[in-house]
């Protein structure tokens, strides 16, 4: 996926300044240190990353929401501050509602911001310690799921929504429409394709 995202004047300091203090404190990113969050394995091959204070991903026990954000919207949460963001940053940040990625979607995620993005400096290092700490660690591993059943016209797109309906996650909060387009059969797992904005809205019945 294409960082399609335009930059807004910086709000307040929110989660990104948190990311940018995650140095300081000794938060670092996968492989920067001995002490950085990782990523580790539960029982039931979900993961999970530190540190303990935040609430294991485990649906099943916890019976917190858990949601698929795309690359843009996770730019627009850390990197932009976004402040329609703001409420759903703050209920991932506290426990109350689990970030669920993949191995695949971190990847891309660096590469963007390792790539740097014109306009608008950004020092990777407490953007990706902020995602190895408030996110959980689910790989999709589809089971009884038809291959191509909800297909997304951009292929970029795809692995959002096969790890949403792969993982039971409650939502998938993107505003690509592409994949918005998906969001009718989506419902039919269980898996709500919405704006972040929106599901902000219903869910936590904060306005963004």
């Amino acid at each position: 996926m294409r960082a399609q995202v335009h930059p807004l004047p910086p709000a307040a300091p929110t989660l990104g300044s948190q990311a940018s203090g995650s140095r300081s404190s000794g938060a670092a990113a996968c492989g920067e240190a001995d002490s950085a969050p990782r990523a580790r394995r539960d029982d039931d091959g979900a993961g999970r990353a530190d540190p303990p204070d935040v609430a294991a991903p485990a649906r099943a026990t916890s019976g917190r929401p858990h949601v698929v954000l795309d690359t843009n919207v996770v730019l627009d949460w850390l990197l932009f501050e976004r402040p329609s963001l703001g409420a759903l940053g703050a209920a991932i940040v506290a426990g109350r509602v689990g970030w669920t990625v993949s191995a695949v979607l971190r990847a891309e995620f660096a590469l963007v911001v390792e790539r740097g993005i014109r306009g608008w400096p950004a020092e990777p290092y407490p953007l990706l310690a902020a995602w190895d700490r408030w996110a959980s660690v689910r790989e999709a591993a589809p089971h009884g799921i038809r291959p191509g059943r909800l297909r997304c016209t951009d292929a970029s797109d795809q692995k959002f929504i096969d790890l949403a309906v792969a993982t039971g996650a409650r939502a998938l909060l993107t505003r690509d429409r592409a994949v918005l387009k998906v969001a009718r059969r989506a419902r039919e797992h269980g898996v709500a394709i919405v704006t972040p904005e929106r599901w902000t809205l219903e869910t936590l019945g904060a306005a963004p």
